[in-house]
């Protein structure tokens, strides 16, 4: 098995499903059998080789008397057949990490020897390259939220979302990517009790399949060490390294045994919610004392933006007195994402105090700040996110109290010589 070079029907490049592994089986009992043929010394290049052995003598691979025994070109059909069958269970499905997800959907290349339930769609790779192993889910935590683990996926109510695939926000199920191909269908047998190689790989019926995605950490992205990546915890943001989802376990056979499938892990990285926005209807606005005068008011209008969270909170401070406001102390905001502002002389009930006299006389800058809430998702997480949004006008106020009406008058001046 050391120098299995992998099927020869194997179509993926390089034979990466096959080469350097167990041999898939083909036989619907799942077990491996191997045909060994008999070699005489008399049929050997060099028939004294075999017999170079020390007893108790340990060689270094490759140099052992098996390994340099070399059989006459003209003898290899010749040795005598020995069928052999091993106890030993084999694998015929492999994962294949595949979004399920027909809307946002992740599946944006092809990969033609992967083809599988007419659908030759797959999940990108780290790498760049058309490997199983370096697959690439790139979530958007507005739309996807996180990674959901078996236990720890569920919200208020009970709800475990680890196997969703329906894309809940807050909530990505491991099953969304998990999709299980065939290798041989060995539904139907030959006269060997071995089925037929598949071209157009099938896929694992859900009914047939036991798929367990554990979650892991690698330093490096396509390099797994599970005995020093191997962490229980959930994928979150602050998690730096590489995080993969990988699938193994087993699938059902036909005779109702079972074999392990061939594993692979799903590579993912893990979108950040945005920074919230503030834009104002005006940048700049002049407003007459008299129009603050007697505990009246003056609005300046604007608009705010989070895709994410709509219970953010927003606050509006004067760079002049440091007076703030909030929603419903000077500051109104509503779902639709318009909010205002309302200014004031003095301290008027609902507005944002500018000061009085000279203190309210001059250019003020008002700074409104939306701040992003505590995100619980869906899972039950919370996150804490302390990203805020900014918008800056100014407000000149101009004392209009001592203005005087001033008039001009024509006058025609005629001067004699």
């Amino acid at each position: 098995m050391a120098k299995y070079d992998g099927n020869v029907s194997d179509k993926s490049p390089g034979k990466q499903l096959t080469k350097g592994k167990l041999a898939p089986s083909p036989r619907a009992d799942g077990k491996l059998e191997m045909k060994m043929s008999m070699y005489g010394s008399s049929q050997l290049v060099d028939p004294y080789n075999v017999n170079q052995g020390v007893s108790n003598y340990t060689y270094a691979a490759g140099t052992s008397p098996i390994d340099n025994a070399r059989v006459k070109s003209d003898q290899v059909n010749s040795g005598t057949n020995i069928p052999v069958t091993s106890n030993v269970k084999s694998w015929n499905a492999y994962a294949s990490p595949f979004d399920s997800r027909s809307i946002n959907s992740l599946n944006t290349e092809t990969s033609a020897w992967e083809t599988a339930a007419g659908s030759s769609k797959r999940l990108p790779n780290v790498s760049a390259t058309d490997t199983l192993t370096d697959r690439l889910a790139k979530l958007d935590i507005k739309l996807d939220g996180l990674m959901v683990n078996t236990g720890k996926g569920s919200d208020d109510a009970g709800t475990d979302y680890s196997g969703s695939t329906t894309g809940t926000v807050g909530a990505v199920g491991a099953n969304r990517f998990a999709r299980v191909v065939n290798y041989f269908d060995t539904s139907a047998l030959d006269t060997n009790n071995e089925g037929a190689l598949l071209q157009d790989k099938k896929v694992v019926a859900a009914s047939r399949l036991s798929l367990s995605p554990l979650y892991r950490i690698a330093a490096t992205a396509g390099a797994i060490n599970l005995s020093s990546d191997r962490t229980n915890t959930l994928p979150n943001l602050t998690t730096t390294n590489n995080q993969y989802v990988y699938y193994s376990r087993n699938t059902t056979l036909p005779t109702n045994g079972s074999v392990p499938i061939l594993p692979a892990p799903l590579f993912y990285t893990q979108g950040t919610i945005p920074s919230p926005s503030v834009s104002m209807t005006d940048n700049s606005l002049t407003v007459y004392t008299s129009q603050l005068a007697g505990g009246k008011t003056v609005s300046a209008s604007g608009k705010w933006a989070d895709d994410y969270a709509n219970a953010d909170s927003i606050s509006a401070k004067d760079s002049v007195t440091g007076n703030t406001a909030t929603v419903a102390s000077g500051l109104s905001a509503s779902s639709g994402k318009d909010f205002s502002v309302k200014l004031s002389s003095g301290a008027v009930s609902g507005a944002l105090n500018l000061g009085t006299g000279s203190t309210l006389v001059g250019t003020h800058t008002i700074t409104n700040t939306i701040t992003q809430p505590s995100v619980k998702l869906a899972n039950g997480q919370t996150i804490n996110t302390g990203k805020t949004g900014t918008g800056v006008f100014t407000v000149n106020v101009i004392d209009d109290s001592n203005l005087a009406d001033v008039s001009i008058t024509k006058s025609a001046v005629s001067v004699v010589a």
